[in-house]
């Protein structure tokens, strides 16, 4: 076996290079994604948490007034990520 190629030259080399920019750089439709998220999720949450004391409050019961208030959360938040992602920006 003969290398043909080392270090910075090497095919892993350069597809460490490639992931690397890959992952420094985003896609516009990211920026505007993450812009929306900061606003939406947080209101979801707030609305979620909202409807459960308005339940318990009408004495719908904690089973019910959880059920609806994660129903909401799943339906409007379905993706796990989204719902953990800007929850911790506004406090750092």
């Amino acid at each position: 076996m003969r290398a043909t190629r080392i270090g910075d030259d090497s095919a892993l080399a350069q597809i460490i290079h490639l992931v690397e920019r890959a992952l420094s750089s985003r896609a516009p439709i990211e920026r505007t994604v993450d812009r929306v998220s900061r606003i939406f999720v947080p209101c979801v949450v707030l609305l979620a948490l909202a409807e459960f004391a308005v339940l318990l409050s009408l004495h719908a019961g904690v089973v019910p007034a959880m059920l609806r208030a994660t129903t909401l959360l799943v339906i409007a938040c379905p993706c796990a990520l989204g719902l953990a992602t800007p929850l911790p920006s506004p406090l750092l």
